[in-house]
């Protein structure tokens, strides 16, 4: 089908368009957006918008260039290949795959891959020359921006020590995987543009097309992601495991990308996704021995060769640090998502394996959620039983036989649970200093957080667990004195947390978001002075969002008479879609 007068991008750039569809072929050969519609865009202006996007169609262009260039480079001299994101898709024989490392071999590559290899097409006349510095060479510094900084602001209970392996299978996982190397790069531009913004508070016209463009790399990505599923069934078992690794952890990435755009609806959709891979996986990976589990047996077939079987002090490999990383992240994020849809947590059921300590030979669980969000495993646990009984008690009242004697039964069993944690939660005494080799290596980063802050988030997560049994047992009771109690409590710890440092802050989201809902008249205004610290707020994924549920929530403070008609997912469920405060 003809479009009259050709792409909007054509008519940016001044320049003839074949009228083809969906994407035209200057479009096409310069791997750039092919914007087509009747209505014209609203940066089509004429004025400043549509400077801001010729200069983002020129950027574009050199980016597309110099990927180009470097990929015939690579090409005509392999030996000298550069760290680039390019990959070619064609398969490979089993033998082949042997001769290059696996994660290259069978990682996720997008289904779009750089096709056209012509020469570049002019901008028009008022093109401007490409300057000295190659866009790869930006791209590399926007991923140790990244890998410095705004990782670290995301995840700053996470300091994996030098024999762990570091955080180097990141870097791998984002060299390796086109979509997620995009999607990075778009972040770290979403982060420089509020930094920027925060410096010189004045609103930058990248600002909010950086945020748009996250959002599009990273459909983008995502659809990428369902096409190496479908995939999967030409890979052998070795290879199969692999892929599937790296696709889990592709999902869960984007997954949390989502909450920088207060995306919920998105965030769910990769959720359920990263769940259903999950669950196929460990269904796939028996155990090969009696004393190991699913997981045990993953993590050993995702090791090198060399180094299989469990020996003390050997580094994670790539692939295992990225798995254990990302499984960590989506048991957190399948728990507390629990908590606004009424469900019981979907990967329940692993929780014994992955959260507890199986026997007396095992010195720590197999995932220690404190090194990865800061909150120790057996809040969680009581969380995700709190969470499964809300959701008994939701499907019971629905189909007439609620049985109140063993919600109170079952709601006591998991308070003295949380009432005993608590009180043996004491601050760690630091041990005497030793002497130790690897203290030359230790990097800046890993100071950023402290046990201390440990032991706040724990605190914060257990009173607002106890304030969220509360409601299940009895219902929106915000004047109750348990509830009043934990909520005073959890308000204390984020604004000590606030006064130390705003970092742990996105590690206390879900306590916030429930102390915040249940806070009563005289703590609200105290709530929205916690947010409005926050700066700059965007940085702070759907925090913003998270306040606009609660003024809803405190506007209906009486508007249901029958307090227990009303729970925590009907609240977070305030604005149309459920909030998930991860």
């Amino acid at each position: 089908m003809k479009n009259v007068d050709g792409c909007w991008t054509c008519r940016l750039r001044r320049k003839k368009c074949d009228e083809a569809t969906p994407t035209c072929l200057g479009c096409s050969s310069l791997d750039i957006d092919c914007y087509y519609g009747e209505v014209k865009p609203q940066w089509m202006d004429g004025a400043q918008k549509q400077k801001d996007m010729v200069a983002k169609v020129k950027a574009d262009i050199r980016t597309s260039a110099a990927r180009r260039r470097e990929l015939s480079a690579s090409e005509a001299n392999p030996d000298k290949m550069e760290f680039t994101l390019v990959l070619d898709s064609t398969p490979l024989s089993r033998k082949q795959k042997r001769s290059i490392p696996r994660r290259e071999a069978v990682s996720s590559v997008s289904s779009s891959h750089d096709a056209s290899m012509q020469a570049d097409l002019p901008f028009g006349p008022d093109d401007e020359a490409y300057g000295p510095v190659s866009a790869q060479q930006i791209n590399n510094e926007y991923l140790m921006l990244y890998l410095d900084h705004f990782f670290q602001f995301l995840f700053p209970f996470y300091r994996p020590s030098l024999l762990e392996g570091g955080r180097g299978w990141l870097l791998q996982l984002i060299a390796t995987n086109r979509p997620l190397y995009h999607t990075t790069l778009s972040i770290t531009a979403c982060f420089l543009s509020v930094a920027h913004f925060a410096a010189s508070m004045a609103e930058r016209p990248c600002n909010g097309y950086a945020l748009d463009e996250l959002s599009r790399r990273a459909s983008i990505s995502f659809a990428s992601l369902q096409q190496d599923l479908q995939n999967l069934h030409q890979l052998d078992s070795d290879d199969r495991l692999v892929r599937q690794a790296c696709i889990m952890d592709s999902i869960v990435y984007l997954q949390r990308f989502e909450t920088l755009i207060s995306n919920s609806e998105h965030f769910l959709i990769h959720l359920n996704a990263a769940v259903e891979l999950f669950n196929q996986i460990l269904s796939e990976n028996d155990p090969g021995a009696a004393e190991d589990t699913p997981f045990d047996t993953i993590l050993r077939r995702l090791t090198r060769p060399l180094w299989s079987g469990k020996i003390l002090g050997t580094p994670w490999t790539s692939d295992q640090a990225g798995f254990r990383f990302f499984t960590a992240l989506l048991i957190v994020d399948d728990i507390v998502a629990s908590t606004a849809l009424n469900v019981p947590p979907r990967l329940q059921r692993h929780h014994q394996a992955l959260l507890t300590n199986i026997d007396a030979l095992n010195a720590r669980p197999a995932i220690d959620l404190q090194d990865f969000v800061g909150c120790q495993n057996w809040i969680m646990l009581q969380l995700a039983n709190v969470s499964a009984l809300a959701a008994e008690k939701h499907i019971a009242k629905q189909a007439g036989t609620l049985d109140m004697t063993k919600i109170v039964a079952d709601a006591k069993g998991i308070k003295d649970i949380l009432l005993d944690g608590l009180s043996h939660l004491t601050a760690p005494t630091p041990e005497p200093k030793k002497s130790n080799i690897l203290d030359l290596f230790a990097s800046r980063y890993q100071a950023n957080t402290l046990p201390a802050d440990s032991i706040l988030v724990t605190r914060a997560w257990a009173h607002a667990t106890l304030a969220y049994l509360s409601v299940v047992v009895s219902g929106w009771q915000p004047a109750h004195p348990e509830i009043r109690e934990n909520v005073s409590r959890v308000l204390e710890f984020m604004t000590q947390a606030q006064t130390q440092t705003q970092t742990i802050f996105r590690s206390m989201f879900w306590p916030f978001c429930v102390a915040g809902c249940l806070a009563e008249p005289r703590q609200q205004e105290r709530v929205r002075e916690m947010v409005e610290k926050l700066e700059p707020r965007r940085l702070f994924g759907t925090v913003s969002q998270a306040l606009e549920m609660m003024e809803v929530v405190w506007r209906q403070h009486d508007a249901q008479p029958d307090p227990g008609l009303r729970d925590l997912a009907m609240f977070f469920g305030a604005l149309g879609q459920p909030l998930v405060p991860v």
